[in-house]
């Protein structure tokens, strides 16, 4: 034997490898199965309300007029648009008149049952796994081959698994969801992307969780665009004469998606795409376009035609070699893993980081509030003070000034000779209108500083010339010339006091209108010290507020990193698991190997040849073993 000849088996044990490994995720008791060789693994990944289920009816060769029946059977109630679970479902056939249901990949009992019995199951299954975001397993569904084309029966078997999609609810589904794609896109041999067509620009952004690059991996990875035939394009293409017709119904539709994939996810890429349309969207479109019944079985002719192109697609792929599904799993269990910690702990920092400002912003602003209730306090007294003032009507009681007075002129009147006292007379009569400045602006004054009294009262005492007022009226032939009269004495004093209260009063006026002048500059004082408080407060608010969210945020990443540990500790455990799956296999082709070695067999030559395989197949196996 050549070199050549052995290297042609050299990926067998591998390839064996993975037939061990989906026969674990794929599980059928040997009572049960078809005993097909190189079943294929497929995985479908896309959002809800695309019609995943429909296609995947189809792919596994559902027979039309028993599509809506077993949709209906394993929807169990679920509404179309809606998803049924937020687990995986491996759908596949199985060699019995009934439906087979388990959850779960350990070993143990497909429970066999009725349409209504699988439905039931199916509604409790669901139960659980939305009670218990912790842990997801996948639901195995086995459709009786009853409902398959007849044709498709003893083909090679597709396993389809339907893979949740975006929009798991809390931190720990995801997590585990997340977990789950990985595991069944890096065994699958074949993953198919699907997306509705006015959605295909999500292409362009769309990262899968298992962190490849999947837009580079044509042996790997498909994408199906549901809802592709709308009225819009059917409309477009059959309003041309068939005379005038370029192409088909099928090239138009092929080509036209295909170029607006390769402009979303690049013109190198060589992923397959294709554009299908099924199930009740399907029916509509072909009713409400008013085709004849020429254009109708065109359509008709495509849709069937593609869908068999992609069950043709499949087929003709072998998948990862065991190498590639290693280090896809190993992707995403160590290297992702550490990734998304690093950017979660970084994301903490940063939180934390602007945690630490908001509080220290929130105690600058809190002493600010502090500083502006004080001076608000203090300007809407001040305010009220002025406003009082302005509203006030001077008045002053010239009675009691009177009456003092009169006591003085009674006094002096009886002296013999009033000249004799008149500097006494006049400084009691100063002290008398002294008295009633100093009484007056007590009462108008703003300010409860006695040193501001005095100041303000010496002021009026400055600008109300005593002497120049009354001096006439004393002197020169006045109260104290030797003919004055008592009456004319009274009368004297009387017109003194008026004229006196007179001009204090006008003074006092001019004080009030010239406190009415910081009115004003009160209160805009008064509004800017508001203003400052509310944007105090608002922002105290608001700061609070992201505190209060960024602290949900804070443990939300740590539990996110507590679970992407967890999560790649049971990854490296299923890792570990495949990986004596490879030590056993590798041993099991080794030794037939070596049993070929030591039979006389093989020349000299040959075993020669055949040490130099050995040492190459251990290579490989080296090589995959340390991924581990």
């Amino acid at each position: 034997m050549t070199l050549e000849k052995f290297l042609e088996d050299r990926e067998k044990w591998q390839n064996n490898t993975i037939e061990e490994i989906r026969k674990k995720v794929i599980y059928k008791p040997r009572s049960l199965q078809n005993n097909k060789i190189g079943e294929k693994l497929v995985a479908i990944y896309g959002s809800p309300q695309i019609g995943k289920t429909t296609l995947i009816l189809c792919l596994l060769g559902i027979a039309p007029q028993f599509q809506k029946k077993v949709y209906n059977d394993i929807r169990a109630g679920v509404p179309r648009g809606n998803s049924s679970t937020s687990t995986a479902i491996i759908y596949q056939q199985i060699d019995a008149d009934l439906y087979g249901v388990k959850y779960g990949e350990s070993d143990g009992c497909i429970e066999l049952c009725s349409d209504m019995e699988l439905q039931e199951k199916i509604r409790k299954i669901r139960i659980k796994v939305e009670a218990d975001s912790a842990r997801k397993d996948i639901l195995h569904i086995y459709i009786p081959q009853k409902f398959f084309k007849k044709e498709v029966i003893n083909e090679t078997g597709l396993n389809i698994v339907d893979l949740p999609g975006d929009g798991s609810r809390n931190i720990k589904e995801k997590s585990h969801v997340d977990a789950m794609i990985n595991k069944y896109m890096a065994l699958a041999t074949v993953n198919i992307i699907t997306c509705k067509s006015n959605e295909i620009q999500s292409l362009e952004t769309l990262k899968l969780p298992i962190n490849v690059d999947w837009k580079n991996l044509p042996h790997k990875y498909i994408v199906v665009i549901t809802n592709s035939y709308g009225v819009g394009t059917i409309r477009k293409y059959f309003k041309t004469e068939i005379p005038y017709r370029k192409d088909d119904f099928y090239e138009f539709v092929s080509r036209s998606y295909k170029n607006d994939v390769k402009e979303i996810i690049g013109d190198l890429s060589k992923i397959e795409v294709f554009p299908i349309d099924i199930g009740d969207s399907f029916e509509k479109v072909i009713k409400s376009c008013g085709l004849n019944e020429y254009d109708q079985n065109s359509v008709i002719a495509t849709r069937n035609r593609i869908l068999n192109e992609i069950r043709s697609s499949i087929h003709q792929r072998q998948g990862n070699s065991l190498k590639s599904t290693m280090l896809d799993l190993k992707a995403y269990t160590s290297d992702y893993a550490k990734q998304q910690c690093d950017n979660l702990k970084e994301q903490l920092y940063e939180l934390s980081d602007e945690k630490e400002r908001l509080k220290k912003d929130n105690d600058k602003k809190e002493n600010r509030v502090s500083e502006c209730n004080i001076k608000i306090t203090e300007l809407e007294k001040s305010h009220h003070k002025y406003m009082t003032l302005c509203e006030y009507v001077v008045v002053i009681n010239a009675d009691t000034v009177r009456n003092d007075v009169n006591k003085i002129i009674t006094l002096f009147a009886k002296k013999e000779k009033i000249k004799d006292f008149e500097h006494t007379f006049s400084e009691k009569v100063r002290a008398i209108f002294i008295t009633l400045i100093r009484d007056e602006f007590i009462r108008y004054s703003l300010s409860d500083d006695k040193r501001k009294h005095e100041a303000l009262y010496e002021k009026i005492n400055m600008n109300i010339d005593l002497e120049a007022t009354i001096g006439d009226k004393l002197y020169k032939g006045g109260l104290f010339s030797k003919s004055i009269k008592q009456s004319d004495f009274e009368d004297l004093m009387y017109e003194l006091i008026d004229s006196f209260i007179v001009q204090l009063k006008d003074e006092i006026i001019e004080q009030i209108n010239l406190q009415k002048r910081h009115i004003k500059e009160v209160n805009d004082d008064y509004l800017r010290y508001k203003q400052w408080k509310v944007e105090s407060e608002r922002d105290t608010i608001n700061n609070t507020e992201r505190v209060n969210l960024i602290d949900k945020e804070i443990a939300s990443i740590k539990e996110k990193i507590v679970l992407i540990e967890e999560r790649k500790e049971a990854d490296k455990q299923i890792i570990d698991g495949y990986l004596r799956i490879a030590h056993k296999e590798f041993l099991k082709y080794e030794n037939s190997l070596l049993k070929m070695f030591d039979s006389d067999e093989l020349s000299t030559e040959e075993k020669v040849i055949l040490l130099i395989y050995l040492c190459l197949i251990e290579k490989d196996f080296q090589s995959i073993t340390e991924m581990g």
